[in-house]
């Protein structure tokens, strides 16, 4: 009995897990439509054939009473990326 109780508590966090990953997915994407004035130059490497490596930016402006707004992301998906 504690053996399948033991399997329900690991398969419960798995669960779990899983819905706190996939909540991520959900980010708001950057339109980066405006005149490019900012240029960002990346170079990522896993280190290891068995994983990937994966850049982004999260671009905010500043309102009123200095609160942040958050406008989106940016994949830094190529060696050189431009975003206005």
């Amino acid at each position: 009995m504690k053996a399948n109780n033991s399997a329900v508590c690991l398969f419960m966090g798995m669960m779990m897990l899983v819905v706190l990953l996939s909540s991520c997915a959900g980010v708001k994407t950057y339109a980066n439509d405006s005149e490019k004035n900012l240029l960002i130059r990346t170079n990522t490497q896993s280190g290891s054939s068995f994983s990937k490596v994966r850049a982004f930016v999260y671009i905010y402006s500043v309102v009123s009473e200095c609160d942040l707004e958050f406008l989106g992301n940016v994949d830094l998906d190529k060696p050189l990326v431009e975003v206005g």
